[in-house]
């Protein structure tokens, strides 16, 4: 019998690869960069030796991983395109993504820089709103489960995320990666606060090449996770500091929210900037800047509001939002205005709002 070039192409239905283009390797996987030979798209197939999936956890984790993927379609998570069953293997169709992983990034081209990273992470951000939405908690995050297609990242890696409909199935064991593990996690308690202290460790080191805490043991490191205060051993901006310290805070009921890191103003103030030097035009930008129809008005001065007035004055977001609705039922009843005059009549209602509430306090418990 002539033996099979290694060099052929394996084919599962309408998708192809060569064992020579093996991108990635895994516990009981190989994941190799394939084709869609219908349409010459390129993806990645992750191909997961069942014999390597010894124990029913092993099987659980698979299945949990397919679950997660197949109910989430965020661009900043890696899609899911079909699963194949034979009776050896089982086989995942993805997107490709063919710029690496954050964790690569540290490694060819060092440290990162603040505006880069505030680019990545609002689009991780937006692809971990929906996995919250969906009660999808990943339970590994880290810079090398964050692929990279292009520019944009993609959250990648689900074989240890839980579903609500897999989480009760779960044996309680402990998974993920320590450096980036919460003190809870430890514990074996996962949540999405669990997630937020990775992104915060991710970020940390993409930003100084190292890690938070590091010790010799799990124990050790867990201890000193608990009790010693982040030390940051370069210089970022006081926004940034804030957020990752807002991710790191050991007690998890007072840890940052999903929500809250999205409007956290280190994000925005790229945006703010841009904002406040081009007035309003920065956000009518490619409309008319003297007349906006009336089902435009609340989407455009919400923005301008979130990004100038709510990010650099620190009122909340239901003072926002509050305004924002006043504005509408006092000119619900026009068509077209002028945006100048409206837009200062949002201010000076969000004004007199924020003099009677409270502002938002400094520093961060622990």
């Amino acid at each position: 019998m002539t033996p099979i070039p290694h060099n052929a192409r394996k084919v599962i239905e309408n998708f192809s690869y060569a064992l020579t283009d093996a991108i990635g390797k895994g516990f009981s996987s190989v994941v190799y960069k394939g084709r869609n030979d219908e349409t010459n798209e390129i993806v990645a197939i992750k191909v997961i030796d069942k014999k390597g999936l010894k124990t029913p956890l092993h099987h659980q984790l698979l299945k949990s991983e397919v679950e997660a993927l197949s109910q989430l379609n965020s661009n900043n998570i890696m899609r899911l395109y079909k699963v194949y069953q034979t009776e050896n293997n089982t086989y995942l169709i993805t997107e490709y993504c063919d710029s690496g992983d954050l964790g690569s990034l540290i490694t060819k081209q060092g440290t990162q820089k603040e505006p880069q990273l505030q680019r990545l992470f609002y689009g991780i951000i937006q692809g971990y709103k929906q996995m919250k939405q969906k009660g999808i908690v990943h339970r590994d995050l880290k810079p090398a489960n964050i692929l990279l297609k292009g520019q944009v990242p993609k959250i990648a890696d689900f074989g240890f995320a839980t579903t609500p409909q897999t989480v009760t199935t779960m044996p309680n064991v402990n998974v993920g990666s320590p450096l980036y593990m919460s003190p809870q996690a430890f514990k074996n308690r996962y949540s999405e606060k669990s997630d937020i202290w990775a992104l915060g460790v991710s970020l940390f080191e993409l930003l100084f090449g190292q890690v938070p805490w590091q010790a010799g043991t799990e124990r050790e490191l867990a201890q000193r996770m608990a009790t010693v205060p982040v030390n940051f051993p370069g210089q970022i901006s006081d926004e940034c500091r804030d957020f990752i310290q807002r991710c790191l805070v050991v007690d998890e009921n007072r840890r940052a929210t999903i929500e809250e890191l999205e409007r956290h103003v280190w994000l925005q103030r790229q945006e703010l900037q841009v904002i406040k030097g081009n007035g309003f035009q920065g956000i009518f930008r490619g409309k008319s800047w003297r007349l906006v129809k009336s089902h435009s008005i609340s989407q455009y001065l919400k923005q301008w509001l979130c990004h100038y007035y709510f990010s650099s004055r620190g009122c909340s977001q239901q003072i926002v939002d509050l305004n924002v609705t006043k504005g509408e039922q006092l000119w619900k009843r026009k068509y077209i205005f002028n945006t100048q005059i409206i837009a200062r009549l949002y201010l000076v209602t969000a004004t007199q709002i924020d003099q009677k509430s409270p502002r938002i306090k400094e520093g961060v418990p622990r």
